[in-house]
């Protein structure tokens, strides 16, 4: 509350809601692209609602429930309070509550966007059932930040556990053992919340013709978000200071086997190597700001892959299609990381580094082509193996084209520097719906 007092009185009221209302309207202006992707049950008859609502109502709490917990993991277990706090006899439970709460106004949008994503559903005449899924979509959020932080709190009491040991070594490869634990934390969170959301979801349609058992499972996650919280003080205060000793042993174990230079390296920084020195330089600096301040949406690059994956899993002939426009919204969505990371890159890098602009353009839009492959590939291999390799051909390079688009906006954006991301947004929803509609032959 601190912070958002200093922000209101230092930028004002309007800048403050703008940057609110953001995720909102873009999710507004979506609808079009996502609604021949997830809701084309509403062009069927009546009867084929309940099943088309159900697998798209599951899918959205899922990707809640994976955003949220990537995002915990970050701030509970890395966070940067742990570096500080960890050296003083804190209270943990109330540390622990504090960057849960973080989390949760970071990640407050993702149910109202995907409320608006899905008000179509509304429009068309069944507001109860829309109403329905919105309220599952409000127990996934709370369920992913209670129950997530109460089982990587958890993480921390197996990752020094002789009882889970065994379990750790059939998982970890060539992690150490504790890092197994931090490393399946997350997918733990999304297993165990997913597999309620699914009942939910499915349950749905009874709840709306009376079913008590069907409404109990909607009604479900609510109550487990409470048993999470519940758990969360008691395994704040036993665990969450065991943890910077756990991360210290990990760090030491990965020194040990590495050069100083490793402990620096990011997500894909080897591809410098092959850049010119100047763009390998700018490309290295964006790697590692993008990599520590932006993390969850790159990461996300590969769930928003796999849904581009399960839209293309169908021998349908409008299944390439489909996997294309989910493509499309999923690399603008990731590049827009190129966008955003300039409204917060530390001053100094500014001043100290050399003015080349377009050097420095050609960099971020290379790291922006590479933190969207994910998005690609996935659905590419999807229609190649369900449609074959002609079709799968024209989904890669429609796929690529996208890719570069996203690149290119994402690096032209860079002048605008603080209000980058505000740039990025209305051009890439354009320059979307464009291909999109390319893609549907609406340009025809």
């Amino acid at each position: 509350m601190l912070r958002v007092s200093n922000s209101l009185r230092v930028d004002g009221v309007v800048p403050v809601c703008r940057q609110a209302l953001v995720p909102l309207v873009l999710a507004a202006l979506a609808v079009p692209l996502l609604q021949p992707v997830f809701l084309g049950f509403l062009h069927h008859p009546m009867d084929a609602w309940s099943e088309g609502f159900a697998q798209v109502l599951m899918r959205a709490g899922i990707f809640v429930i994976g955003w949220v917990a990537l995002d915990l993991y970050s701030a509970i277990i890395r966070g940067e309070e742990r570096a500080v706090l960890a050296q003083w006899p804190v209270d943990p439970a109330r540390v622990v509550s504090f960057v849960t709460l973080q989390v949760a106004v970071r990640s407050w949008w993702l149910v109202p966007a995907t409320g608006i994503v899905l008000s179509p559903v509304a429009l068309s005449g069944e507001s109860t059932r829309w109403g329905l899924g919105v309220f599952v979509l409000i127990g996934a959020w709370l369920m992913s930040l209670s129950c997530g932080a109460a089982v990587l709190l958890g993480a921390i009491a197996a990752a020094e556990s002789e009882k889970t040991a065994p379990l750790l070594d059939l998982l970890r490869g060539n992690n150490p053992r504790a890092q197994a634990a931090f490393l399946y934390a997350p997918g733990l969170v999304l297993g165990l919340a997913g597999a309620v959301v699914v009942q939910a979801s499915f349950g749905v349609d009874g709840a709306l013709r009376g079913d008590l058992v069907a409404a109990a499972t909607v009604v479900l996650p609510l109550p487990l978000a409470l048993v999470g919280w519940a758990l969360v003080p008691g395994l704040a205060r036993s665990c969450w200071f065991d943890g910077t000793a756990v991360l210290a042993e990990i760090d030491a174990r990965y020194a040990s086997l590495e050069s100083a230079e490793e402990a620096l390296r990011v997500y894909l920084d080897g591809l410098v190597r092959f850049l010119p020195s100047r763009i390998g330089l700018y490309a290295l600096k964006d790697l590692r700001h993008g990599w520590r301040s932006r993390r969850t949406l790159i990461v996300g690059a590969w769930i928003l892959g796999m849904v581009g994956l399960a839209a293309s899993w169908t021998a349908a002939a409008e299944g390439p299609v489909r996997a294309l426009l989910v493509v499309v919204t999923s690399v603008l969505l990731v590049a827009s990381v190129g966008a955003a990371m300039e409204s917060d890159e530390p001053e100094f890098l500014r001043q100290v580094m050399p003015r080349e602009t377009l050097t420095r353009g050609l960099a971020r839009g290379v790291v922006t082509l590479a933190w969207v492959q994910p998005c690609v590939w996935p659905a590419v291999a999807g229609v190649g193996v369900r449609r074959g390799g002609t079709e799968a051909a024209w989904v890669l390079a429609m796929g690529l084209t996208a890719t570069v688009l996203g690149a290119v906006l994402a690096a032209g954006c860079r002048s605008a520097q603080r209000r980058a991301l505000a740039v990025y947004a209305p051009a890439a929803t354009l320059g979307g719906a464009a291909l999109a509609a390319w893609i549907s032959g609406g340009l025809a």
